[in-house]
């Protein structure tokens, strides 16, 4: 682990990646590269890794994230979290990372970037012992939510979330165009959905939801998903 109290200090206040990536090459000389030492102890899946710190810094459920999704645009992660998520990282893996590393992590603008570099660097990496988190599969939706049950709670879920009342939600309307809801805004409405449904998407089928403008397409798919 090669940042000190001040060093922490100083990145809280760089606001652009390329900030945050010169101070850290200008104090990476006075870093002590960890010794190369052999901490494989069990094998994990590094994206699951990177995306269950990212779940625990933000608040978003694992299975609303993709790894495609990139950390400012869609999940609107600043320089600071991205400090914050970068360091928890380091410090599961049994703190490897070098300023080199640090730096060129912090060019990676989407999850997908980041585990593929953290894989080409360490190989199969291991958490440490005390890397802990949820890798149980959610229980698939229950059978016999009818579509105006699941159109109840997904407008319930949107007035919530956006402050518009129920009654002047149709479902007609579009996400964006219609109610202003952003990546960010949708992420949360989905999650909610998903809790009051008690349901599981794959990664597939969130990417196919994500792609659905209006409600009443979200409403339908979640119906046919809750018909199988």
């Amino acid at each position: 682990d090669i940042f000190t109290a001040d060093d922490v200090a100083n990145l809280s206040t760089k606001t652009t990646i390329c900030a945050i990536a010169e101070y850290l090459e200008s104090i990476g000389g006075n870093a002590q590269t960890a010794p190369t030492t052999e901490t494989k102890t069990s094998g994990v899946d590094i994206s699951a890794l990177v995306l269950a710190v990212i779940s625990d810094k933000t608040g978003y459920p694992t299975d609303m994230m993709d790894a495609d999704m990139e950390l400012e645009t869609d999940l609107g992660i600043d320089s600071i979290k991205r400090v914050e998520i970068l360091s928890e990282i380091n410090k599961q893996m049994g703190d490897i990372f070098t300023a080199d590393d640090v730096a060129n992590l912090s060019t990676k603008t989407t999850i997908r970037a980041i585990a593929e570099y953290l894989e080409s660097v360490g190989g199969i990496m291991t958490a440490t012992a005390e890397t802990s988190f949820d890798t149980a599969v959610p229980a698939e939706a229950s059978s016999g939510f009818s579509a105006e049950a699941i159109e109840k709670v997904v407008l319930d879920s949107i007035s919530d979330k956006t402050g518009y009342p129920t009654d002047m939600i149709d479902v007609t309307m579009e996400l964006e165009t219609d109610l202003g809801i952003d990546s960010i805004k949708r992420v949360e409405i989905f999650s909610a959905v998903f809790e009051s449904l008690k349901c599981s998407l794959t990664p597939d089928e969130v990417g196919e939801m994500s792609a659905l403008s209006d409600i009443q397409g979200i409403v339908a798919f979640l119906a046919k998903k809750s018909d199988r």
